[in-house]
């Protein structure tokens, strides 16, 4: 049954025991302990029913809270999981990156080795077209 179903008995239930205790409390009778002793029984039997309906009520919201603490769990390990996976990009990132820089110094250092050749290259050419004159 749902919550609020069964807080809706109980209210019902609550309200019709303490009607009866008030009727019982205020009735008109020949011996008033025999009424005493009634509504006392009734009012009882409410507190009964009120602590049945507590103890209902904590063992379902216990259940509920055990189900939120294994599903917070659940998320935890998620969140361990991607900041893991996170930390593995961010390494992978941070090589690549290193990677990256060598590979554009070896660039550098190529270009110029290519710019000094093509200097060379025109000095000789330079330096033997004067030779043909």
């Amino acid at each position: 049954m749902k919550r609020s179903s069964i807080e809706t008995i109980v209210l019902v239930v609550g309200v019709a025991i303490i009607g009866i205790a008030l009727f019982f409390m205020f009735s008109d009778n020949e011996d008033p302990s025999k009424s005493i002793f009634i509504t006392n029984l009734i009012f009882s039997f409410g507190f009964l029913v009120y602590i049945v309906y507590s103890i209902m009520s904590a063992n379902s919201l216990n259940k509920e809270i055990r189900g939120l603490n294994k599903h917070l769990d659940g998320l935890k390990h998620e969140i361990a999981k991607y900041k893991k996976q996170i930390a593995d990009k961010d390494a992978e990132i941070q090589n690549l990156q290193q990677d990256l820089v060598k590979k554009d110094e070896a660039l550098n250092l190529q270009t110029e080795k290519v710019n000094m050749l093509e200097k060379r290259l025109s000095d000789l050419e330079s330096s033997g077209a004067d030779s043909d004159i």
